[in-house]
């Protein structure tokens, strides 16, 4: 987009073969599309503009950007937790800034899933000042990063309108709710759009499974089982593993993502919601990579420090060896 003008959503680095940033673009990437936002791409077309063609000036501005949000996250965790809870201040700010997950595999990584939070912490920071509607589209311009957090959108739109009375007074809030953010996604999708192929990689990336997060792992246990025990061709097989994994667990997710918001007191429950619905969500995906654990990170700092923070806290940091992006460090 930056340099050729080609569409990143339906255009695949393959096809300009010539460039020299090709050399670094690994297997995976080099036929697929954009499979994030169009904020992320705009983002990433001004660095590249500023950084030029040098592969190391880009590797700079690119970790660059992310080291500076990250310290925006520090900041914002800093004065959010000032807010809310003075004592856990200091140590609060610190499980983030100091996290070696957030340093070397998204500072390290040049992750957009900084920015991402980046974003949902200025999000929360607003409706903890209930300033709701400036907060709502924060968040929903945090989706046209990287979109897995659609799922903070909808459970904030399910707590503003269960807090409603009666039918009607609900459907508004939910039209207005829909309205805000469908005009943020087509504005911001509009010079790229290409139909449904603008969301083509994406969908394919969905189909994802690994061994690092709990439905991959079922994914595969079940789609042994028909394939050796009742001895389904090895894709039907896998098939079906994938779906009876997500048929699992996708009640599970859905019914947090139902209830949590629903039981919500007022503006001050927000940083526990969308701990709780990230926490479940990581705990029922399909595919995990360590840097996935930047979505929850900010929001253990800003809860209490019990049992629930320090489990997930150990467990997401644990998971740093899967990541490749550690490897140069």
């Amino acid at each position: 987009a930056a340099r050729y003008h080609g569409n990143p959503y339906v255009v695949t680095p393959q096809r300009f073969s010539g460039d020299q940033l090709m050399a670094y673009v690994s297997l995976n990437w080099k036929n697929t599309a954009i499979v994030y936002g169009p904020l992320h791409t705009y983002f990433s077309m001004l660095l590249n503009l500023g950084a030029g063609e040098g592969i190391t000036a880009n590797i700079i501005v690119f970790k660059g950007a992310m080291a500076l949000l990250h310290v925006a996250n520090v900041l914002i965790i800093w004065f959010i937790l000032g807010f809310i809870a003075p004592r856990r201040q200091r140590l609060g700010t610190m499980l983030y800034a100091w996290n070696p997950i957030a340093l070397a595999i998204g500072v390290g990584g040049g992750h957009n899933d900084v920015m991402m939070m980046t974003l949902v912490l200025a999000a929360v920071y607003l409706l903890l000042k209930e300033r709701k509607w400036a907060g709502f589209v924060f968040l929903c311009l945090s989706v046209l990063i990287k979109y897995i957090s659609i799922i903070l959108v909808v459970a904030l739109v399910i707590y503003l309108v269960s807090r409603e009375n009666g039918r009607a007074a609900r459907a508004r809030e939910l039209a207005r709710c829909a309205a805000v953010f469908l005009f943020i996604v087509v504005l911001l999708f509009l010079p790229f759009w290409a139909g449904t192929k603008t969301f083509d990689s994406t969908l394919r990336n969905l189909q994802l499974n690994n061994y690092s997060s709990v439905g991959g792992l079922l994914s595969f246990a079940f789609g042994a089982v028909f394939e050796f025990v009742l001895r389904l061709p090895a894709s039907l097989a896998a098939t079906f593993g994938s779906a009876l994994s997500k048929l699992l667990l996708l009640p599970i997710f859905l019914a947090t993502l139902w209830c949590v918001p629903r039981h919500m007191r007022g503006w001050g429950d927000i940083p526990d919601c969308f701990f709780w619905v990230t926490l479940v969500f990581l705990a029922t995906t399909s595919y995990y990579m360590p840097w996935y654990f930047l979505w929850l990170l900010p929001l253990i700092a800003l809860r209490p420090w019990d049992r629930a923070s320090k489990w997930s806290l150990a467990t997401g940091t644990a998971t740093i060896p899967l990541g490749a992006d550690i490897h140069p460090f």
